[in-house]
């Protein structure tokens, strides 16, 4: 059963725990929309099933849905987007989940939690199980939990990629107030939107309704193999959700690292950091597009190695109808729009 705890009560909980801020709204749509371009048919399929018509069966268009509840109607979700390590960036970085995920919930627990209702649904829907009114509480999984259970995967896969979404200090630096472009903002606000929008450029911000080409363009890059450190490093797990938290927990490392080498690594305390001789942002972009492509990427991944597992269990005895040497990264073809 979902708890019943105010906004009011839980904001004291969030201010001193972690951000409040994501990734902007829009930048999640783009990720899904770059998932979108690279799942499998059969995850395709997937998501047209469990999601309401007005998504179109698109990741894209229903990836920006967990920030618009997480005030209101779903106070409980505040701490899901983040988890706050026991970090003292820049000199001490390190995460860890059965220590630092919150009280309340943080964004490793929710990516392992969510993806096993969503496995719950798949295997009801194949029985043809699923209970249109059913809520958390019903035997068989409702339409709206298994729908609400995708949008909190494609969300969370992407918050987790923001470095500032795995560090505890200034609360995600949110208290960081910082000058961009001699504009005031926050160290937060920065490697949410500033450095991206200002440097892709997206003056105006992408559209929440269609893939825009710099995006595109990173999916190019992701089937191309054309970021900094290569593509069969990003996984940092077998995309298997039986391992409960271990994948996101690996994800969520890998953010945290960037929070001591560059976030707070390259911090110039009173710089502007647009303007700056330090040139902080113009550093910070190739990490910026690569944690997105990051993002879609392991998205990607998850949701194809779980449909094709459960479909494989419901086909036969063996349980996999993978080696074990593909099962460590999605499958890219440059000339497909499948992963």
């Amino acid at each position: 059963m979902l708890p019943k705890i105010t906004l009011g009560a839980l904001l004291p909980l969030v201010s001193f725990f972690g951000p409040v801020h994501s990734w902007q709204q829009e930048v999640h749509n783009q990720i899904g929309f770059m998932a979108d371009e690279m799942i499998s048919t059969a995850t395709r399929e997937m998501v047209a099933s469990i999601l309401e018509p007005e998504y179109q069966g698109s990741l894209g268009r229903a990836a920006g849905w967990a920030d618009t509840v997480r005030r209101n109607p779903h106070p409980y979700s505040y701490t899901w987007h983040f988890i706050s390590a026991r970090d003292n960036p820049p000199d001490d970085c390190g995460l860890y989940y059965h220590r630092d995920c919150q009280k309340g919930g943080c964004v490793v627990q929710q990516i392992s939690n969510q993806t096993k209702i969503l496995e719950k649904c798949l295997r009801a829907q194949q029985n043809g199980r699923i209970d249109a009114k059913g809520d958390y509480n019903s035997r068989s999984p409702g339409k709206i939990v298994c729908s609400e259970a995708l949008k909190w995967v494609t969300h969370f896969a992407g918050d987790v990629a923001q470095p500032l979404h795995t560090s505890n200090r200034a609360t995600g630096g949110n208290s960081i107030k910082v000058k961009f472009n001699g504009t005031d903002s926050d160290l937060h606000k920065v490697w949410d939107r500033d450095i991206l929008y200002a440097l892709a450029p997206l003056p105006n911000g992408p559209p929440a309704t269609s893939l825009h080409p710099f995006f595109a363009g990173l999916v190019s890059r992701i089937r191309d193999d054309a970021f900094r450190s290569p593509r069969s490093t990003w996984a940092m797990c077998d995309f298997d959700a039986r391992r409960d938290t271990f994948c996101p927990e690996q994800w969520a490392r890998d953010s945290n690292a960037i929070v001591c080498d560059y976030a707070y690594g390259r911090y110039v305390e009173g710089s502007d950091l647009f303007l700056g001789s330090d040139r902080y942002a113009q550093g910070a972009m190739h990490i910026v597009e690569q944690q997105i492509a990051k993002a879609a990427f392991r998205l990607t991944g998850w949701l194809d190695a779980l449909v094709e597992r459960v479909s494989a269990e419901a086909d036969g005895p063996d349980g996999s109808s993978r080696t074990d040497e593909s099962r460590d990264k999605p499958r890219i073809q440059s000339t497909s729009n499948e992963l």
